[in-house]
């Protein structure tokens, strides 16, 4: 289930570290909480409720750039964007054991890596989620994935009250929370992350979302 891409098995150093913030997600965009009209990741599709088929969603990182015109003295925003992630949803269980029915793979060297989506169900039926970094892979890969080399990234459980999740690191420790309204989901991430944890913390809880959606 490789996806062909340009992309390296690399990956670059973290390129700074991103504060605490609130993020929203709607649609096919995801903003920060205090700029909600500035987009900081895009879907290339919105999230399937019925999936007939294979299905890969590309999350993007969103930049602005501004120029200003020489002869006019005006300013214009320039939009570029760039691929993180593939996010997968495979129809049926592959025959090949090691390959989940929800995963995302790297599309960029400056990612962390192929991300795959471990469920499991609680006790009290509540699902959870661990998320499996094997930090050599790329979507260039043909073996996606190795379960004797990859490490735990986050756990993902839902609270006991109000079904919201907590995603802890492999330290133990809460990095961030989930809530919602009727129209939006939004991520609230409590401590500082570099930008490749970020980048992949998003792209997973799009990832956990479009599993309660086609699921539910």
């Amino acid at each position: 289930m490789a996806i062909k891409t340009e992309s390296t098995t690399g990956c670059k150093d973290d390129q700074g570290v991103t504060e605490p913030g609130t993020l929203v997600f709607s649609g096919q965009l995801i903003t920060s909480e205090d700029a909600p009209s500035t987009p900081i990741y895009q879907l290339n599709r919105e999230l399937a409720c019925k999936v007939q088929r294979n299905m890969a969603i590309i999350l993007e990182s969103v930049q602005f750039t501004e120029t200003k015109s020489p002869e006019n003295n005006m300013t214009r925003k320039r939009k570029t964007t760039q691929d993180l992630y593939y996010l997968v949803h495979l129809r049926n269980k592959p025959s090949q054991g090691d390959v989940p029915i929800y995963y995302m793979t790297a599309a960029s060297p400056g990612t962390l890596g192929n991300i795959q989506l471990d469920v499991s169900s609680t006790e009290h039926q509540k699902e959870e989620f661990r998320a499996m970094l094997n930090a050599d892979k790329s979507a260039a890969d043909i073996l996606l994935f190795n379960r004797d080399t990859q490490q735990l990234l986050f756990d993902i459980k839902p609270k006991w009250q109000g079904g919201q999740y907590q995603w802890i690191d492999v330290n133990g420790l809460k990095v961030a929370s989930e809530s919602w309204t009727s129209e939006k989901q939004k991520l609230h991430i409590e401590v500082p992350l570099g930008q490749q944890k970020k980048d992949a913390l998003v792209a997973l809880w799009i990832l956990r979302l479009w599993h309660g959606i086609a699921e539910g």
